[in-house]
């Protein structure tokens, strides 16, 4: 059966479970893996297709979502903690005061932008534009204008590193597709998403010129005189327990103007001590500073496997996994007295094993876990089971986009099974699965699964799965730019395509109090441009900064 059949049965059960039925994600996700793999009479074998076992058809979903598993499980479980724990305990607040005390009121646009951006990395898009919304209204209370900019750059802040920094689910999933290292896909997410954060809040401000709205102006209540915790107390809320960006359907959304003091955390509540920014940074700073030295520690080893290659002790036509294997053979062997062996058995077990060990991510967001709990303790001086109930709701938010996010990685390996890579390189020529056509067209299918079922996440996880055999194994060697930006490009074409089926759309419409059309000429343009100027600037730095 041809590999385009598969691949459209697949996205048709997806979508019509999903939009039609209204079916969770997760099942939906799960059945449309399950049909794949049902109907694909070929499991792959090396760089062969052979034929699978009729036994293994099911175990092989299981297998894969499994995998999923084990490499973002615990991630995602521990960053949902962290996220909760920052807005419980003000931290979030803090830092959001921060950017509007350092840049001024007139500027509260781009002090949105950079909390949204920041904020994004540990806690979810939804629970972020939820967190700064009421700073937009309170903005727009006192100043009568600029509204929709407001808007616009908490959306553009927050939705452009949800889809490129992990430990997010999507480029966090993506990543580990690509086989990317995650301190790398944390930087150079990072560095792409900056550009179109700024180009966001630069569209912002010309649609705030052309269509100029006020809260309310959507079917909601009017603006109010003073909401709780403006510009210069801050407001934060309670977490959600979903990724609006997973599912296609919209959540529940609150109104705006009802939001009591039981959800309002201040960072500085009375009797509590002062919570400082950097404090209130340091679990969003050390799981990425962690990461970062893992990273550096994983380049210093890698330079001295290119030193066995030159000698001749590991070939030189390996992938990098099978070239560290190789490396870590002729290192175990106590009796290989080779300088070059010596040194690479050295970093190994010295500096690069520790690195290791603390820059793993499950440990860098378990160390990062244990400070949000302590500012938590520190700032509101809950009860242990308070505690124990915050944790408990934070892993439950968590268990559900683990489910999720597995369910989409089983259906993107289920897709690689099929062959369908290998189909589309064929239909495409090779001129387009090399080089730089490998990033246009890593872009053009997030838009088209983007466009039709509305999750950004399910977009990366899925394109990822079919392009993976591109950039992993022997091939990647052939790449002129780092595999990193394939999934910068992918997690731009994710954005792109964001109406109704997208519950990001509904997030912004009611919580910013739009109607449709007018969240059609704002959200859905503004996420084209930061979709489309992220895929541009990972073609320049694909060009400029291969990372080869």
């Amino acid at each position: 059966m041809s590999p385009f059949v598969i691949l459209a049965v697949g996205v048709a059960v997806v979508l019509v479970l999903i939009l039609g039925f209204k079916i969770n994600a997760f099942l939906a996700l799960l059945t449309a893996a399950l049909v794949v793999s049902l109907m694909n009479p070929l499991q792959q074998s090396g760089e062969e297709f052979v034929p699978a076992p009729v036994g293994e058809k099911v175990t092989r979903v299981a297998a894969e979502f499994g995998a999923a598993a084990k490499n973002v499980g615990l991630v995602i479980a521990l960053a949902a903690v962290v996220g909760t724990c920052l807005l419980e305990s003000g931290a979030a607040d803090r830092i959001v005061q921060s950017f509007v005390r350092l840049l001024g009121i007139e500027r509260s646009p781009i002090a949105l932008l950079g909390s949204g951006y920041v904020l994004s990395v540990p806690v979810f898009f939804d629970t972020v534009f939820y967190l700064l919304v009421p700073l937009a209204r309170s903005y727009y209370a006192t100043t009568r204008k600029n509204y929709l900019k407001c808007l616009c750059a908490i959306a553009a802040g927050g939705a452009i590193t949800h889809t490129l920094v992990p430990p997010t689910p999507g480029p966090l999933t993506l990543a580990e597709n690509l086989d990317i290292d995650l301190g790398v896909m944390m930087g150079i997410g990072a560095l792409i998403a900056l550009p179109a954060a700024i180009v966001g809040l630069l569209f912002g401000s010309w649609i705030d010129r052309k269509m100029p709205v006020t809260p309310g102006g959507g079917g909601q209540a009017g603006v109010p005189d003073a909401l709780p915790g403006g510009p210069e107390s801050g407001t934060t809320l309670t977490a959600r327990s979903d990724d609006t960006l997973v599912s296609g359907e919209a959540a529940d959304i609150p109104n705006p103007d009802a939001i009591d003091a039981a959800h309002i955390h201040e960072a500085n509540p009375p009797g509590a001590p002062r919570l400082s920014l950097w404090l209130a940074l340091v679990p969003v700073l050390l799981p990425v500073a962690l990461v970062g030295v893992k990273t550096t520690g994983d380049t210093y080893l890698r330079n001295q496997i290119g030193v066995l290659k030159d000698d001749g002790l590991v070939a030189r036509d390996l992938d990098p996994g099978a070239a560290e294997s190789a490396a870590d053979a002729l290192a175990d062997d106590p009796a290989n007295a080779d300088p070059a062996v010596a040194e690479y058995r050295a970093r190994r077990d010295g500096p690069v094993g520790y690195a290791r060990v603390f820059g793993d991510p499950n440990l860098a967001l378990l160390l990062s876990a244990a400070v949000s709990l302590f500012l938590l303790w520190r700032q509101r001086r809950p009860s242990r089971e308070a505690i124990g109930r915050l944790v408990e709701t934070s892993l439950m938010s968590g268990g559900v986009i683990i489910l999720i996010t597995c369910a989409g990685a089983a259906f993107g390996g289920m897709l690689k099974e099929a062959g369908v890579g290998k189909a589309i390189a064929d239909a495409f020529g090779e001129s387009s699965t090399q080089g730089f056509g490998l990033l246009g067209l890593g872009f053009g299918i997030a838009v088209l699964l983007k466009s039709a079922q509305g999750s950004s996440t399910t977009a990366m996880i899925v394109t990822s799965g079919i392009l993976a055999d591109f950039v992993t194994g022997p091939d990647v060697a052939a790449l002129p730019f780092h595999p990193v930006y394939l999934g910068t490009a992918i997690g731009g074409g994710s954005l792109v395509g964001s109406w109704m089926t997208d519950s990001g759309f509904w997030i912004f419409a009611k919580m910013g109090g739009l109607t449709e059309a007018e969240t059609l000429k704002s959200w859905t343009p503004l996420l084209t441009i930061l979709g489309v100027t992220s895929f541009a600037t990972s073609l320049l730095l694909a060009w400029l900064l291969p990372l080869t």
